[in-house]
């Protein structure tokens, strides 16, 4: 190792974006308008925030994980369904997110997964894709990885990752441009990484990569040797293959104490003055964590994450933005704690800690070795097939690439796009089976089968009006909604019931500490409230403690206020209640009960007037009611009360009787002392099922009738089918619905979001071979014992491979595996089966200087060499106990009542090492893999049953080929499929290493026009391998490596000439894979 602790400036390689009001963008892509406000803020490098040279740099990246399927399906965790699996909905984390960005120019976001990105885009207005065009322009919200999801490193095929990278990278080009080109790579959740991931993140265009989970014995050894950073070589064929790669130290989540979503259980950050709460010294220690992360790092780039896997669910309880006045409090601690140091924070995000960390060392180790497999998690015996319900996933995943292609030139075939809807639907779903947690069974077994008219939301005034009151409440009549006469009136009231204390004091329930006691934070609710209230003028709520309100309002700006004011003015935010606390019934003092309430009402009366006197009584948690608190309402002069816990006895009796309202007489010695009074239906609760808030299991009105989880329709049936159930036990044709809980409205765009849906879908609803070909059928496995078993198919021969062992790498490039090795550490093996097993994608092999063996198989497989001259792969297994890592459910897959049966194929191929030859076996095993992956497609169409098979013959076509010239045998054309504006998207790749064989690891070179010469072309544009830059365009960032320290500067070496367009020669060298958009006469 050499000394890097020194700062070493090196010339930076600044990628641009040319901001103008007109934006082209590469690869075809139509332009867009950008915002005139957004011309003078710039993304790309450019863009990134300021940092102080000389000291540590801490870069605050927030951002969220979130899962395209694992223990739900990919529109559960969109749409939020499911929450009693796991609370997750992306659309609230998206719109959160988006709304705090717009708050503060300052702030910053990543997001990594366009499956998502797209689902939200598409649904918003064109207003909203604007503005959020204009974020991504300023660099403000930025992509990291961009693929449609964060694909599985083991057991998935290269071909699939380059597809659903382009399908992910092509819709943020489209819509984005140029500011919306990833330049990190972000693999923070796969179990172990694949060498093969990082040489595509370099064709790509990349500029580095980060890593979450890594071994725990190589995350120790690198953090004790401080090689966390590293300079990957990830091809041995490949020139220029070196790729920035940084392990995070905490997987991807913020330091211990520091997580601040509503998910979480962590403190926030207390800064009022007089609280007794107050903890910003406590949280100060955080300096003492960046200290630590400073020791075992070679950079003075600091990398702090404050996001985690769904969270960001709700902003306002997110990230500390950094020039907040808490933000400041704490950093004036480090600043002092460390000042010999020096420590510069700011909120950052992915490309500006790359181009920092490449200029805080003068040169960097480069590693060859593949960081994988783990044992952070034993994955590596759980590549195979962890039970047959998953060979579907695996085969497709396989099967992707020969569809991909198939689909792609029957389009070009027949010069229409007739698949192209379809095909959009089958790439979703194909490439969100990518995802980390799917392919290697990480993912829950169902999924794997998901691939009275209402009126508007109105407040409890409405309803007291119109039932007995005869417009005795003078509110502005903007303030309620007009019921229609002759219907069932259902006023949705959202509300949130806060406790002014009982499981933790008023601070902590006000400022969202002690989580792990309740769940609560209310000054969240009424950020989050109040801005989903600015955002729609048809949206109502209800509060009722004038603590908690007192205590937000006097910590918000003038401007806020303001705002505040209007919309109670506007009676869009209504006071009920009003009372300090809502106050026992039972052991309290009637005097303390007036002057609660006078210091409550006085508040709201001081601060807005008229439009802040209650009307109405809200009494719905006492347990118990009295009479001398309803005479108090009246003498107050409140028009009526609710309340909701009842003796059941005669709350039943109410309903069945129909006389859950009532006027009651309050006292038998003052003059009208009657008081209107209603028994709630569901207590204070929405209906069951319909709970739409971040701490609810319910399920969310999902209107996407394409998505396999749409309930839109059902879920009305069964909402109305309650409301009619409820309408039977009152004499009103007016009734009251809340919609809320304790302490609900945490996220409130979720609550709302699915109110307007239920509200407004009614409408809607209601209108000569040298290889062995083996195929196996195993099961169903026997448990009669009670133990579950692992099923290998194992291959023997005298070959002395003295230990090592060759897999491929995601089905391209092969590794040299040593058993009971690592090669960056010394291993401690603890698991000696589990620790020496592999992910085998496509071969497994052995060999010494005489013999060598190889076996293929048909999907994604556990493979090992557990003693020398052996072969073994997994094919299939059933297990009893759930390993404890989150799924929740044994690898038990049953179908008849027994277990399943898995079946398969394996060729094996067995003869000389010897390389001198030509075919090598290495080559014949390449030729056969190629022909695996891609098999021939047969198509059966109906035929007229007056036509022969000889006037078939005459009157169509029965032979064609696009490709007019054979390819060489070591060429293959990975993709042709239709891409913008008439043009084809072709990719070609060389399938052999350097050294394999002889003759067909050489370089070879192509006409391009020739061989494809049905699509008459007209000029080739080279692209990036996901083909969402152009070729010349190109620049990645360059990293001095120990290897390069003594060579030329990178400006002085020589780079490949870019192709030109009428130029339809190409060469392509031992694993290179070059992308192409072509344009047809």
């Amino acid at each position: 190792m050499v000394n890097g602790d020194k700062i070493f400036p090196l010339v930076l390689l600044v990628l641009q974006c040319l901001l103008v009001g007109i934006r082209t963008t590469p690869t075809g892509s139509k332009p867009f308008l950008i915002s005139p406000d957004a011309v003078n803020r710039q993304c790309g490098y450019e863009g990134c925030p300021a940092v102080k040279e000389g000291m540590l740099n801490v870069h605050l990246v927030a951002h969220t994980h979130d899962d395209v399927g694992w223990l739900k399906t990919v529109d559960q965790y969109y749409y939020g369904s499911r929450s009693t699996i796991q609370k997750a909905g992306v659309q609230y984390i998206l719109d959160s997110v988006v709304q705090e960005l717009l708050k503060d120019a300052a702030r910053r976001f990543i997001f990594v997964e366009s499956a998502f990105m797209h689902k939200w885009y598409i649904e918003q207005s064109e207003e909203m894709r604007q503005t959020v065009k204009d974020l991504v322009s300023e660099g403000r919200l930025e992509f990291i990885g961009g693929a449609w999801s964060m694909n599985d490193e083991a057991a998935v095929h290269y071909q699939s990752v380059i597809d659903q990278f382009t399908w992910g990278l092509r819709f943020l080009n489209d819509t984005f441009g140029e500011c919306g080109r990833p330049r990190a790579g972000w693999q923070i959740d796969p179990f172990g990484h694949s060498r093969e991931q990082g040489s595509l993140f370099v064709q790509m265009g990349y500029d580095g990569l980060f890593q979450g989970r890594l071994d725990f014995q190589d995350k120790s050894n690198r953090i004790a040797k401080r090689t966390m950073e590293m300079m990957w070589k990830t091809s041995d064929s490949l020139e220029q293959s070196e790729l920035f790669t940084s392990g995070l130290y905490y997987i991807y989540a913020p330091p211990p104490g520091f997580c601040f979503d509503v998910l979480c259980n962590d403190d926030p950050i207390i800064d009022g003055p007089y609280s007794v709460d107050n903890n910003v010294k406590e949280k100060s220690d955080l300096v003492q964590e960046v200290h630590q992360i400073f020791n075992e790092w070679i950079s003075q780039v600091i990398r702090v994450y404050a996001g985690q896997e769904h969270v960001e669910l709700e902003w306002l309880v997110g990230p500390i933005p950094i020039d907040d006045s808490k933000g400041k409090e704490i950093i004036s601690r480090f600043e002092s704690d460390i000042k010999s140091e020096g420590t510069f924070w700011t909120d950052s995000n992915g490309r500006e800690m790359l181009r920092r960390v490449r200029n805080h060392r003068d040169t960097w180790e480069l590693e060859l070795s593949e960081p994988v497999p783990g044992n952070y998690y034993p994955v590596t015996a759980k590549i195979t097939i962890e039970d047959e319900r998953h060979r579907l996933s695996l085969l497709n995943d396989r099967a992707q690439g020969g569809s991909s292609l198939v689909d792609g030139q029957l389009e070009l075939m027949v010069h229409r796009r007739l698949l192209r809807d379809d095909r959009f639907g089958v790439g979703e779903a194909l490439n969100e089976t990518q995802f980390n947690n799917g392919l290697v069974a990480r993912g829950k077994h169902w999924l794997m089968f998901g691939c009275s008219p209402i009126t508007n939301a109105g407040t409890p005034t409405q309803a007291a009006k119109e039932r007995f009151l005869q417009n005795e409440v003078h509110l502005p009549s903007r303030a309620c909604p007009e019921p229609k006469e002759g219907m069932i009136n259902v006023h949705l009231v959202p509300h949130s019931h806060d406790d002014v204390g009982w499981l933790k004091t008023v601070d902590q329930y006000y400022y969202g500490s002690r989580n792990n006691i309740q769940k609560a934070g209310v000054q969240y609710i009424l950020d989050s409230v109040v801005h989903e209230l600015l955002k729609d003028p048809s949206r109502r709520f209800i509060y009722v403690e004038s603590a908690f309100f007192q205590k937000w309002y006097l910590e918000q700006t003038l401007e806020m206020q303001q705002q505040v004011h209007m919309l109670v003015e506007e009676g869009r935010l209504e006071f009920i209640g009003g009372a300090w606390s809502m106050n026992d019934e039972a052991a309290v003092h009637y005097q303390s009960v007036v002057d609660q309430f006078t210091w409550g009402l006085r508040f709201l009366n001081d601060t807005f007037g008229e439009c802040g006197r209650p009307r109405i009584g809200w009494q719905i948690d006492p347990f118990g009611h009295s009479r001398e608190q309803a005479s108090l309402f009246a003498q107050m002069g409140y028009d009526g009360l609710f309340f909701a816990r009842l003796d059941y006895q005669d709350k039943n009796n109410r309903m069945q009787t129909r006389t859950p309202e009532m006027i009651w007489y309050t006292s038998s010695s003052l003059e009208e002392n009657e008081l209107f009074t209603s028994v709630l239906y569901n207590h204070y609760s929405a209906p069951p099922g319909y709970c739409f808030d971040v701490l609810c299991n319910d399920d969310p009105m999902i209107d996407d009738q394409q998505s396999t989880d749409y309930n839109v329709k059902a879920r009305i049936d069964t909402f109305i089918a309650w409301l009619e159930k409820m309408a039977g036990s009152y004499r009103t044709n007016n009734l009251i619905l809340t919609m809320g809980d304790d302490f609900n409205y945490m996220n409130a765009v979720m609550n709302f979001k699915n109110m307007d849906k239920l509200i407004n879908q009614v409408i809607r609803v209601y209108a000569g071979q040298e290889h062995v070909e083996l195929e196996w059928l195993v099961g169903p496995i026997p448990i009669d014992d009670s133990k579950g078993k692992e099923i290998i198919s194992r291959f023997e021969s005298d070959i002395k491979s003295e230990g090592t062992f060759w897999t491929d790498s995601n089905g391209r490039e092969m590794l040299r595996r040593v058993r009971n090795h690592r090669e960056t550490w010394e291993l401690d093996l603890v698991e000696p089966v589990a620790g020496n097993y592999y992910p085998i994608t496509a071969k497994i092999a052995v060999e010494d200087d005489h013999s060598r063996m190889a076996v293929l198989n048909d999907r994604a497989q556990g493979g090992s060499s557990l003693v020398d001259g052996q072969l073994e792969l997994m094919v299939h297994r059933r297990l009893l106990r759930d390993d404890a890592f989150g799924v929740g459910e044994a690898l038990n897959e049953t179908q008849y009542g027994a277990g399943i049966v898995a079946r398969g194929k394996h060729w094996l191929f067995f003869g000389s090492s010897q390389k001198a030859v030509s075919p090598t076996l290495q080559a014949k095993e390449r030729f056969l893999q190629n022909k695996v992956l891609l098999p021939s497609w047969p198509f059966v169409s109906a035929v007229d049953n007056v036509l022969t098979y000889d006037d078939y013959l005459l009157n169509f076509r029965t032979i064609y080929s696009a490709i007019a010239q054979q390819l060489p045998p070591n060429v293959n054309l990975l993709t042709l499929e239709p891409w913008k504006d008439g043009t084809v998207l072709v990719r070609l790749e060389h399938l052999f290493e350097r050294n394999e064989d002889p003759v067909y690891s050489q370089a070879v070179r192509i006409n391009v026009r020739s061989v494809l010469f049905a699509l008459n072309i007209e000029s080739i544009h080279e692209t990036t391998l996901a083909a969402n830059q152009w070729k010349a365009d190109s620049k990645r960032l360059e990293f001095n490596t120990e290897s390069k320290a003594n060579e030329a500067s990178p400006k002085d070496q020589v780079e490949r000439v870019a192709q030109d367009s009428t130029d339809f020669d190409i060469e392509l060298q031992p694993m290179e894979i070059r992308t192409f958009i072509v344009k047809r006469r």
